[in-house]
């Protein structure tokens, strides 16, 4: 499922900051995870793709639950054989540490094409309050652009013309 040569967003050494350093390492599931569970979106037997799974916490955690969740990521877990059409594709805090636009849609395009049910996207949020505004360079040479809910909507929507669109700040479950 992978073009041939590589795209760019799969090659970590093309990369314009060290996305992989915003990968943290969680005892707990993540929120978009959760909020997937509590859907129903993600149940028993069901077969995930986490796609930038980072430590594959999420992965770990799933599977100890009986769910089949298998993780991707190209710096720590770059198993390219992983990358198939799978019921339902984790997209979460992946397209929120891509630098250029036109990359982050080419990102989430590619995951639809990979979704059979629902696709699961999670972003870092606009929160003045934190100094967490538009699109910032960190210390750690780490990119992030912080969206607002109606932001991130309207860029899924734009961008892989959905079925229809869960949301609640920060997470979209995506149906096909």
């Amino acid at each position: 499922m992978i073009e041939s040569p590589r795209p760019t967003w799969l090659d970590y050494t093309q990369w314009k900051s060290a996305r992989w350093k915003t990968a943290i390492q969680r005892t707990l599931l993540s929120q978009p995870i959760k909020h997937a569970i509590e859907k129903g979106i993600i149940y028993p037997n069901c077969q995930l793709l986490d796609i930038g799974c980072g430590h594959r916490s999420d992965c770990n955690l799933l599977n100890r639950q009986g769910i089949n969740a298998a993780g991707f990521d190209p710096y720590y877990y770059p198993q390219y054989n992983l990358i198939q059409p799978t019921e339902i594709i984790s997209l979460c805090f992946v397209i929120n540490v891509i630098e250029c636009p036109i990359e982050r849609a080419s990102v989430l395009k590619w995951a639809w094409t990979l979704t059979q049910k629902w696709l699961i996207i999670a972003v870092q949020l606009h929160n003045p309050s934190k100094n967490r505004i538009g699109e910032i360079r960190t210390s750690k040479n780490t990119f992030q652009k912080y969206y607002t809910n109606q932001e991130l909507i309207r860029f899924i929507s734009e961008t892989i013309q959905p079925k229809g669109i869960v949301s609640k700040p920060g997470i979209a479950l995506v149906q096909k």
